[in-house]
């Protein structure tokens, strides 16, 4: 089952976002000769120098009107908006061709054959002259199947990239992207329930169209040997805020070679739906992908790995 397009009813909905900075909606750039559509939103106050930048890659069969909740819809991803507008990121949102990308998943069917890393890095490369980008600190998180996207930006474009975030996805069993070369940051979240990204790896409940996965714990070992990490990492509780959301949560730091860094939480009892205190989803959404966790703030937790680091 692919939960996303059940997204927009099953959402508590109401009046559109207010946010202080400019949102330049439904924005196109052509690449390899198909019109691509994206979301580009602006800081209110940019850095005094050139700005950090984020990627936003929303799931499998998402629209990016609804990873920031435009529309009134619940949407964890949307507390990025309150990072920006404080700390003068700009945010990229682009949409995936038939609302999906085209990962590392060899055996996923319905993900499309579209050069999608190609088409981020010509868009950030178009818009870095204009909006004053800064090309050190570029960053792209994304969950689900823009999970597994921000997987393959870090294992093939490590040289771009400062940081990647990973909400919801692993590693695929049938891996076909180049091996992994260099080295950047990852910052990397996913929940023991979650039963579209079984943590015990092999098929999900969204069936073969999917493809497989790598355990998390093995999938987890694998960059931190690639990364040469620490063999021990640091490990700290998430305080318990909302006793009653279902689940826990911990993280894990290693320090790594060259600069680099491995942050992981497990969501214990967390479900296929990104963390969020402010952005709660409805109930009957939980009873579809699973418990959210409302311990953690995506975005801030991400934006606080992402700002200690730089290429």
């Amino acid at each position: 089952m692919n939960p996303a397009p059940l997204m927009v009813w099953l959402s508590a909905c109401g009046a559109s976002r207010d946010f202080a900075g400019t949102l330049l909606e439904d924005q196109t750039f052509s690449y390899g000769g198909v019109e691509r559509t994206y979301h580009l939103y602006l800081p209110p106050e940019p850095t005094s120098g050139p700005s950090p930048t984020v990627i936003l890659l929303h799931g499998g069969g998402a629209r990016i009107d609804d990873v920031l909740g435009l529309h009134g819809t619940t949407a964890p991803f949307a507390a990025w908006l309150t990072v920006a507008d404080r700390e003068g990121v700009v945010l990229i949102v682009p949409q995936g061709l038939d609302h999906h990308w085209n990962d590392c998943r060899a055996d996923c069917t319905r993900c499309p054959d579209s050069d999608d890393a190609g088409f981020l890095l010509a868009l950030v490369d178009e818009l870095t002259p204009t909006h004053g980008l800064d090309p050190e600190r570029l960053f792209a998180q994304g969950e689900s199947n823009g999970g597994f996207m921000s997987m393959r930006l870090a294992q093939e474009h490590a040289d771009r990239f400062a940081a990647v975030g990973v909400v919801n996805a692993s590693l695929p069993a049938q891996d076909g992207c180049a091996p992994a070369s260099g080295r950047l940051s990852i910052a990397w979240m996913a929940g023991t329930a979650d039963q579209a990204i079984p943590w015990a790896g092999g098929e999900g409940s969204g069936g073969a169209g999917s493809g497989t996965f790598q355990p998390m714990d093995d999938a987890l070992e694998v960059w931190r040997t690639r990364l040469g990490c620490d063999d021990a990492p640091q490990e700290t509780a998430v305080q318990d805020l909302d006793p009653d959301d279902g689940s826990t949560a911990s993280r894990r730091d290693w320090t790594c070679a060259e600069g680099a860094s491995l942050r992981f939480w497990t969501v214990d009892g967390g479900g296929h739906v990104p963390p969020s205190i402010t952005e709660q989803v409805s109930t009957i959404w939980e009873g579809i992908v699973g418990p959210q966790n409302h311990d953690l703030e995506m975005a801030e937790e991400m934006w606080a790995a992402f700002s200690a680091v730089s290429r």
